[in-house]
């Protein structure tokens, strides 16, 4: 079995896909890839179809842990796919323990469950727990916190503070797991195409390590040759497109967008969404001294000692609020057009939404031209 620097290991949060496999990463370490077939382990179902009580899981979760290893020097315990509802009989958003004819017993199991989490586990006994919905204010939960290795993952949201940074840290961390980096372009693009979700940023990541194998860093064409072209991820490769004026990658994108469940109205959006960004952008630059920041650490130097009356004068420019990365990029990008091409892009972005609203108009017919006169 791997070395590892502790004997017990929580798997908790909200997102189900998140806490599955990680779990199963951490039992693959432990026990090898087939490690159903490993007589070290035991595994006690939290999802089984078998409903049972609060009181009996827990027992044997403590039989499991007290039952030493047979035919191995160690063995592994792994409480796999349970809820904090299920494990304690209450749901994490309330202090009351549903009603149960042993409630008696099962606060009495739990409680000698969660000394032995204090005390630490037998010589040669190991224990994985994957538990969702944990709650943070419990006894369990605070004593694993002191005493397991902790993994949380929780479901992001559009409107999660710090997502940027959050995802960023994400992605360092799967990375690292698999071996690989990417560079700052696909980190960007995989933030801005994948959307707050762990799982879907896992199998991408997935995807890119087996195709740039045995190269060890991504790059963002490698990003765009492997990831699924989700509408989300050819939209964003269109809109950048253009950004770069680079007529042949525009059409390449088109060629994923133009489907009968992929209505053109989101490319449009995408355009209006970019062009605005760079308008923005390139209007502050000059203002607090970035025109001349050609390299991402001098840019990022610069912004960070943007002044704070400077940040509210122009708070509603999205260069404070956007990843700093994301900002050079499109600080790149607008430096390369003249101030007079801005208002051409948005009559001609206006011109063919108001042709494709019509519905008179072929809609890759449409899009084509706009792209032509967009990137030359």
């Amino acid at each position: 079995m791997a070395e590892v620097d502790r004997k017990i290991f929580l798997v908790t949060g909200n997102d189900e896909f998140a806490v599955k496999t990680k779990s199963r990463a951490i039992i693959t370490s432990l026990c090898g890839e087939n490690f159903e077939e490993n007589p070290a382990l035991e595994i006690i179902h939290g999802d089984s179809d078998e409903k049972e009580s609060p009181a009996k899981l827990v027992g044997s979760i403590l039989e499991a842990i007290a039952t030493p290893p047979f035919l191995a020097g160690e063995k592994v315990v792994w409480v796999k796919n349970f809820s904090f509802d299920t494990i304690t009989g209450k749901p994490p958003s309330s202090g009351r323990r549903r009603k149960q004819e042993n409630d008696a017993s099962a606060d009495e199991v739990f409680e000698r469950l969660v000394e032995t989490i204090k005390a630490g586990l037998p010589d040669g006994v190991r224990m994985l727990m994957g538990i969702f919905n944990m709650d943070r204010r419990s006894a369990f939960y605070k004593a694993c916190a002191k005493a397991a290795e902790l993994h949380e993952f929780e479901k992001l949201g559009t409107d999660t503070r710090n997502l940027p940074e959050i995802l960023s840290r994400h992605i360092a961390s799967s990375c690292a797991e698999m071996g690989m980096t990417v560079t700052r372009d696909a980190e960007n693009f995989l933030i801005e195409a994948c959307g707050a979700s762990h799982s879907r940023i896992i199998n991408e990541l997935e995807k890119i390590s087996a195709f740039i194998h045995p190269r060890t860093e991504a790059s963002l064409q490698d990003c765009l040759q492997i990831c699924s072209m989700t509408p989300e991820m050819a939209s964003w490769a269109f809109s950048e497109a253009v950004g770069r004026r680079d007529l042949p990658a525009a059409m390449r994108a088109l060629d994923i967008l133009i489907t009968p469940k992929n209505p053109e109205i989101r490319i449009i959006y995408s355009l209006i969404g970019l062009f605005s960004d760079m308008a923005q952008i390139r209007a502050v630059s000059d203002e607090v001294g970035l025109g001349k920041c050609y390299r991402y650490p001098d840019f990022d130097q610069k912004l960070k000692s943007v002044p704070q009356e400077i940040r509210e004068k122009y708070s509603w420019s999205a260069i404070f609020s956007m990843n700093p990365y994301r900002a050079f990029k499109i600080h790149e990008q607008a430096s390369k057009i003249p101030p007079h091409k801005f208002a051409e892009a948005f009559q001609e972005i206006l011109r063919t939404n108001k042709a494709l609203v019509s519905g008179a108009a072929n809609p890759r017919l449409e899009l084509e031209n706009l792209a032509v006169k967009l990137c030359t």
